[in-house]
C-alpha cells in the first residue's frame, strides 16, 4: 500500500506548479506555507469529525459507508464552490 503515500506529494507538486504558472504575488515558500496551513486545518477538521461521529451515531462504529457518503457530499460541495 505504499503508493498511497505518493498521492499527497503529487498533489503538493501539482498545487505548487499551478501557483507558479498562475499569478504569483509572493514566493514559492509563501504558497507552500499556505498549502500546509490549509491542509493541516482540513486534516484537523477530519479528525474532529471522526472522533465526534461515533458518539452521535453509534451505528457509525460499524458502518464505514458513512465515510463514503460523506466524501460524496463533500465532493458535491467542492463542485458547487469552485
Amino acid at each position: 500500500y505504499w503508493p498511497v503515500w505518493l498521492v499527497p506529494f503529487a498533489l503538493i507538486a501539482d498545487n505548487l506548479t499551478y501557483g507558479l504558472a498562475g499569478e504569483t504575488n509572493g514566493s514559492v515558500v509563501g504558497h507552500a506555507a499556505a498549502q500546509a496551513v490549509s491542509s493541516s486545518l482540513l486534516a484537523f477538521a477530519g479528525l474532529l469529525i471522526a472522533a465526534w461521529l461515533p458518539r452521535v451515531f453509534p451505528a457509525a462504529r460499524t458502518a464505514p459507508r458513512f465515510a463514503g457518503a460523506g466524501l460524496l457530499v463533500a465532493a458535491g460541495a467542492l463542485l458547487l464552490v469552485g
